[in-house]
C-alpha cells in the first residue's frame, strides 16, 4: 500500500492521502482509514470528541467562472431567438424568453468550463424593459437533473424583478469536490420565464 506521507518540521509539504490499492482486503481498508483519520487529526479537522470540521472557502479571491448551456433545445423561445445560449452573453439588453412552459419550471444545465466552488450566482432577473415573465425561485443542484423533488444545494424563494443584478451567497454550501455542471430550476409560476443573464462567480480549479 502507499503510505499517506505526514507534514515534515523541516520540508513542509502537505500530508497526502491516497486511496486504498484495487483489490485490497477489508483489513487493509480499515488501515487506511486509520491513517486517514491521523492525518485530519493531525491537521487539526478531528478535535478530541470524533467530530470533522472543515475548514472555510477562502473567497477573498472570486473570479467570473465560464459556462456552456447543455440543453438549449428542450425549450422554445420568443421569435425563436431568445434562447439560453444569451444568458451568459454578457449583454444585459436581451437573454432568455422561454414560452409554452408546461411545468412552470425551467431546468437550466450547465457545464463549466473547469472544474469549480460556486460562491456567488447574479441574476437579472425579466426582460431589458421590465419584469415581464420574471422568475420568483430558483434551485442550485450538483450535476444534471431532470427533477427538483431532491433539496438542493441552494434555493432562493420570492425573488422579484429588479433593473440591477440579484446576488445569491452561495459560500455557505459545503461542497465535497469542485463541480464541473449543475442545474438551476428556475420557476415563474406560469407558462413563460424571462432571465437577462446569469453570471456565477467563485473558484475554478
Amino acid at each position: 500500500m502507499r503510505p499517506i506521507r505526514n507534514a515534515s518540521s523541516s520540508g513542509g509539504s502537505k500530508p497526502i492521502i491516497t486511496d486504498p490499492a484495487y483489490g485490497s482486503s477489508l483489513i487493509q481498508v480499515r488501515d487506511k482509514l486509520a491513517e486517514t483519520l491521523q492525518v485530519l487529526r493531525s491537521l487539526g479537522l478531528i478535535d478530541a470528541s470524533g467530530v470533522l470540521t472543515l475548514p472555510p472557502r477562502d473567497t477573498s479571491a472570486l473570479s467570473l467562472l465560464t459556462y456552456r448551456v447543455l440543453n438549449n433545445v428542450d425549450y422554445s423561445y420568443y421569435q425563436g431567438s431568445y434562447t439560453m445560449l444569451r444568458l451568459n452573453d454578457g449583454d444585459l439588453t436581451n437573454g432568455m424568453m422561454a414560452e409554452g412552459v408546461s411545468t412552470s419550471k425551467v431546468f437550466i444545465k450547465i457545464a463549466f468550463d473547469v472544474p469549480c466552488f460556486p460562491n456567488r450566482l447574479q441574476l437579472w432577473n425579466g426582460q431589458f424593459n421590465g419584469g415581464f415573465h420574471a422568475i420568483n425561485s430558483l434551485k442550485l443542484y450538483s450535476g444534471l437533473v431532470n427533477s427538483d423533488a431532491d433539496p438542493p444545494l441552494f434555493q432562493g424563494s420570492g425573488i422579484a424583478y429588479q433593473s440591477g443584478a440579484t446576488e445569491f451567497n452561495l459560500s455557505g454550501i459545503e461542497f465535497t469536490s469542485r463541480l464541473d455542471s449543475a442545474t438551476l430550476v428556475v420557476s415563474t409560476g406560469g407558462s413563460s420565464a424571462s432571465i437577462r443573464e446569469i453570471r456565477v462567480l467563485g473558484q475554478g480549479a
